[in-house]
Order: C-alpha cells, then structure tokens, then sequence
C-alpha cells in the first residue's frame, strides 16, 4: 500500500475485466487504481510455446 515492497502481477486481462469480475466492488477498484500507477510490459503476439519448441527434423 505504502509502496515499499514490489508486487509482480501477471494477466492477459484487463483492468475493466477485474473490476467486473471481483465480487468486492470497492476493493476491485482499489485494486485497479494501483495496477493504474504500475508498470506494462505488452509482449504481444510472441508465443513462449512456439519459441521453446523442440525442432523437428524433416520428414
């Protein structure tokens, strides 16, 4: 709350989606305001999946 201390959330969701979602209304949005004043890293279309796949060889 202070600021002290890191929090690292990871979600494909967005902030409007966990206000919606949580049944809490009042702690969603206290929620969202301070994932408002972190951090996005946006990768995009990379595919973790795709990229760390064994090759296969060539039939």
């Amino acid at each position: 709350r202070d600021g002290r201390l890191p929090t690292l959330i990871s979600s494909q969701s967005a902030a409007a989606y966990w206000v919606e979602t949580l049944p809490d209304r009042v702690g969603a949005d206290s929620l969202v305001s301070r994932l408002n004043n972190g951090h996005r890293i946006r990768i995009g279309d990379f595919d973790m999946r795709k990229a760390t796949a064994p090759i296969e060889p060539d039939e």
